[in-house]
């Protein structure tokens, strides 16, 4: 199931309209699995990709997608939205996520011994004066790499603009890491992002804004083309390496 762009802020007139899609999309799951009379066929989705709607909602949207999960069983995902094309939602590097629900279906429906699922946010605490180390889930021995993001790279925009661009037409469009402080205005503040000494976790590193003192939240490639540069070092080199998801949290 590559789909969902459409339903982007879901049904306006119900409470947290965009928290609905986790909703409408389970129960398809449920109703195709009933009228095919296979109760638990595989189902796998693709997060979505690069473009530029509201940023906020598109970053919630990719979460909802993975809420499936902890509904119904044999169900998988895969991201695309580390190989976006800019501004362009139906991007031409397909290889990654389809070699993803490739590993997805040989771990769940062939029962192959395959870690599929990306790193996701566990956990996280102030480590020192603008420093928040980051723990995750589905962390192997192998632990993290540091990679450049694809979707910084300038030909994958073609005409749709660039960040500079994006950004100035509506902030949070191009996500890096970032952490909120507890000053005033409770400032966000870009982190560079580094690893852990034994690469099991990842550090985010940034110069507090006067008068703040302590962490607030951590956000990674929340918006709506994510900076993703951490991945699982297993696979190193395949298309179906696996990078941390974005998220936005409070400590």
């Amino acid at each position: 199931w590559y789909q969902g762009e459409s339903d982007l802020g879901g049904n306006p007139n119900m409470p947290a309209p965009n928290n609905n899609y986790s909703c409408t999309q389970t129960a398809m799951i449920e109703h195709w699995r009933k009228m095919y009379q296979v109760p638990s066929a595989f189902y796998a989705v693709v997060q979505l990709s690069t473009w530029f709607p509201d940023p906020q909602l598109l970053a919630e949207l990719r979460d909802q997608q993975l809420e499936s999960g902890n509904e119904i069983p044999n169900f998988a995902y895969a991201t695309n939205a580390d190989f976006g094309a800019g501004g362009n939602i139906h991007p031409p590097y397909k290889q990654h996520c389809g070699q993803r629900l490739a590993n997805a279906a040989l771990s769940i429906v062939y029962e192959k011994g395959i870690n599929w699922r990306s790193p996701t946010y566990a956990a996280a605490m102030q480590t020192g004066s603008g420093e928040v180390t980051v723990w995750l889930h589905d962390v192997l021995e192998a632990g993290l790499t540091l990679k450049q993001s694809h979707n910084q790279d300038t030909h994958n925009w073609r005409s749709y603009g660039d960040c500079a661009a994006a950004n100035k037409k509506a902030p949070g469009s191009c996500a890096w890491a970032s952490i909120q402080f507890d000053d005033a205005a409770h400032t966000w503040v870009n982190a560079t992002v580094a690893l852990s000494q034994d690469k099991q976790s990842m550090v985010l590193l940034a110069t507090p804004p006067a008068g703040a003192k302590v962490a607030l939240a951590t956000s990674y490639g929340w918006g709506s083309i994510p900076m993703m540069t951490v991945y699982r070092a297993d696979m190193d080199g395949e298309d179906g390496q696996l990078p941390a998801l974005p998220w936005n949290r409070t400590l």
